[in-house]
């Protein structure tokens, strides 16, 4: 009920002050149905109407007779204003607009008339309505005037962005007419506006085209008229390649546009700057250089001030992206085979069955017992589980049965070890060490890319707390770089994929890049974090208030509803899932490869080119380029005479040598430390010898009680048993491989075997290079 009060208030201040009905004036007589036609026929009963006049008598006239035969409306008003000195015009129209505003924010829909002659006046309208946002595409905008179409140039940019009409009424003595004419968007001030109607007397509203009164101008446009779309520069030289958006096909399709680029300076999507102006496409768009951009854009309250979201396009969430490792070999992989649970009884049952053997031994004997004999007992056990030789004391029976079952027990952890640990060598480790923003935080060395002037920078500068604002503190220690999107590409070959660097973007970024490097190598050279942060909303963008908006979100909400969006990103970045999950680990194998040889048999057919040929033929443009290989013969498949040596590499049969040296001298020193008698100076070559009897897994049993020396035993017997089962498995794995023999790969191992001919291509360029070189032709090639 507030509105109608409202204009019946307005109304009723206004009427009270309007001259004499123009029949009683000195003014022409014009009877002005045709405007209750118009309205009647193109207005919801429920709209109000805003009448804009110029106080003259013209102006009065028209809203007079309106209100004279228009019964019953929802609510009328008159805004009227002065036209005496253009400063106050313009001062006074300005808070007129906003009076305005404010009752078009309270009415249901409201229809915008205004009437006058003055081409002054009419521009001033024009530019404040859109300045005092009196005006959206839901109000309906109709002007008035006698003026001719060439004096209305300067209302043009107004009307033909708005849902807005133009009745020039021609009232000569003889007839009466009005025609109606609308401006179509993005068309400039000389082109000629449309003609939907005309209204005279006889013939009442006449429509001239298929078009309705106030038609939806941008459903689909009629004059098919070129957009400016701003887009980054990888977007830009993309269509400056012939590689078309399919998104933008598609709503220009939709639209009936044709479309252009631009890029702006920087390069960037836009941030609001220190002097409260916008950089990037943003800006661009905010100050209508351009007319939208695709981006796609993430939502933000400071960016929806200055230009206007679509429908969204996806929703997406940032993750950091660094490069993979190379393949090594987890140091901890002898733990793997068996379970934290089955090494914790393991460690267990050598603590307590020692300490219950011992318990037994004291409630059986009437003996006194060694106090001692808990650790013989445990070193036992261990040389057991080892699978070291071990003798048993015949004097308890109860002694034999607990070393037996703990030998079957034994038994099958060993075996069951092997077994895994054969599998675990055969399996190699890629490092992916970057999974949450802790760990970059956690790595002074490493250094965060992130594009600049996004979303994601102005969260991390805006926060106070928490783990972003760490991260916005790198970038006063020098560990954030920001880079346009077009800048990525080479980093993530230099800087990224090296390691040292990583980079923060979200996702449909991140499967762009890594998907063309998969496109461009074939191989998964990079990874994404298992993390991620800040879910976005993505749209597209629009000029604030544009009508466009709209008419593209309905588009948009087709498109991505059908999946043609994620089927459009797929076909436009091949590849783009292949490296979503790397793995982690991998197994090497190779297989020997024929490949090389093939590559020589492909040179049928064309001709080498020489001088003496080109003397009597002319050579088309190159076909290919050749070299000539040896092709030998493949020997049979036999076992490689040092493969025993393989399965451990170098490092590692010297370290074996070393520990052989140096433990039996750490014994000897430790044991003249300890023992207050001569050592014998010979004691450290039966210790090497002991030592390599383990490391070969032979019996052995360890001289004198000292805990030292059982402890250094133990640790080999330890370490011994891992290489051994190491040594074990990739021998094994070695022996099924046969070497076969390719001797010939150089000319000269086929001329150090005299026994070997040569078989030549008759009549070839080779043959006349050879025997044109007489010094080099006078070897044992002449067969």
């Amino acid at each position: 009920m507030t509105t109608p009060l409202l204009m019946v208030l307005l109304l009723a201040v206004t009427v009270a002050q309007l001259p004499l009905p123009y029949g009683t004036s000195k003014t022409r007589a014009v009877p002005h149905a045709w405007l209750t036609t118009v309205l009647t026929t193109a207005s919801n009963p429920q709209c109000s109407t805003f009448f804009f006049t110029d106080g003259k008598t013209f102006a009065t006239a028209v809203f007079t007779d309106f209100l004279a035969q228009f019964r019953n409306p929802c609510g009328v008003g008159l805004f009227e204003v002065a036209v005496d000195g253009k400063d106050a015009n313009v001062t006074q129209l300005s808070r007129v607009v906003d009076e305005a505003r404010q009752l078009r924010q309270v009415s249901w829909c409201v229809t915008v008339v205004v009437v006058s002659d003055d081409p002054t006046f009419l521009a001033a309208f024009a530019e404040w309505s859109l300045k005092g946002h009196l005006l959206v595409w839901s109000t309906r905008l109709l002007a008035v005037t006698h003026l001719p179409l060439p004096d209305l140039r300067y209302i043009h940019r107004t009307f033909s962005r708005m849902n807005a009409m133009v009745v020039i009424v021609e009232d000569a003595t003889e007839t009466l007419k009005c025609n109606v004419y609308i401006h179509l968007p993005y068309s400039s001030p000389e082109d000629r506006a449309v003609r939907l109607a005309f209204w005279t007397p006889q013939r009442g509203l006449t429509l001239t085209t298929h078009l309705p009164l106030f038609p939806d101008k941008y459903s689909k446009f009629l004059n098919r008229p070129t957009l400016v779309v701003a887009a980054e520069e990888v977007h830009a030289q993309n269509g400056a390649k012939g590689r078309k958006s399919n998104k933008l096909e598609y709503l220009s399709q939709g639209l009936n546009f044709t479309y252009k680029y631009v890029h702006p300076a920087d390069g960037t999507f836009g941030s609001e700057q220190d002097d409260g102006s916008w950089s990037g496409m943003i800006g661009m768009v905010s100050r209508e250089e351009a007319d939208f951009s695709v981006g796609p854009f993430g939502v933000s309250a400071n960016r929806a001030e200055v230009v206007d979201f679509t429908w969204p396009v996806t929703i997406s969430y940032s993750r950091i992206v660094a490069g993979l490792g190379r393949p090594e070999l987890d140091p901890w992989g002898f733990l793997l085979p068996l379970a934290p649970l089955v090494w914790a009884f393991i460690l267990a049952s050598l603590l307590l069955l020692p300490a219950a053997m011992f318990i037994l031994s004291l409630c059986s004997s009437m003996k006194a017992t060694d106090q001692w004999v808990w650790v013989t007992d445990g070193f036992t056990l261990l040389r057991i589980l080892l699978q070291q030789d071990t003798s048993v004391p015949d004097n308890w029976w109860w002694r034999r049965v607990v070393v037996a079952g703990w030998m079957v027990g034994a038994l099958v952890l060993i075996r069951s070890y092997s077994g895994n640990l054969m599998s675990v060598l055969a399996v190699q480790y890629i490092r992916q060490p970057f999974q949450t923003l802790r760990d970059v935080l956690d790595e002074p060395s490493t250094t965060m890319i992130v594009q600049i002037n996004t979303t994601n920078v102005q969260y991390f500068r805006s926060v106070e707390s928490g783990i972003f604002r760490e991260v916005a503190e790198l970038e006063q220690k020098g560990l954030i770089k920001f880079q346009k999107l077009s800048e990525f590409f080479h980093s993530m070959d230099t800087l990224v994929r090296h390691g040292h660097h990583v980079l923060f973007d979200i996702e449909i970024v991140i499967s762009m890049i890594i998907g063309r490097d998969f496109s461009k190598s074939g191989r998964c050279d990079y990874y994404s974090s298992r993390e991620r942060y800040l879910p976005v909303v993505l749209s597209m963008i629009g000029q604030k208030n544009s009508p466009l908006v709209p008419e593209l979100s309905k588009r948009i909400w087709s498109m991505t509803e059908s999946g043609l969006y994620n089927k459009w990103f797929d076909l436009g970045v091949p590849n783009s899932t292949a490296c979503t999950y790397p793995p982690t680990n991998i197994t090497q194998s190779a297989s020997f490869s024929l490949a090389h040889f093939w590559e020589a048999d492909i040179a049928l057919g064309p001709f080498g080119i020489t001088e003496s040929r080109t003397e009597v033929v002319d050579f088309t443009w190159p076909v290919t380029i050749q070299y000539s290989r040896i092709m030998g013969s493949r020997g049979l498949p036999e076992v490689d005479p040092w493969g025993f040596l393989l399965p451990l590499t170098p490092q590692v049969w010297t370290a074996i040598l070393a520990v052989l040296l140096l433990l039996p001298v750490v014994i000897f020193l430790l044991s003249s430390f300890f023992s207050f008698k001569a050592v014998n100076q010979h004691t450290w070559t039966k210790d090497i010898f002991d030592l390599i009897r383990i490391l070969l897994q032979q019996d052995n049993l360890v001289r004198g009680s000292e805990w030292w020396r059982r402890a250094v035993v133990a640790g080999w017997m330890v370490t011994a048993l891992v290489l051994i089962r190491s040594y074990a498995g990739n021998l094994m794995s070695s022996l099924a491989v046969r070497h076969i023999k390719q001797p010939y790969q150089t000319i000269r191992d086929v001329l150090n075997d005299p026994s070997t001919s040569m078989i030549w291509q008759i009549n070839s360029s080779n043959v006349q290079y050879f025997r044109l070189d007489e010094p080099w032709c006078s070897t044992k090639t002449s067969s």
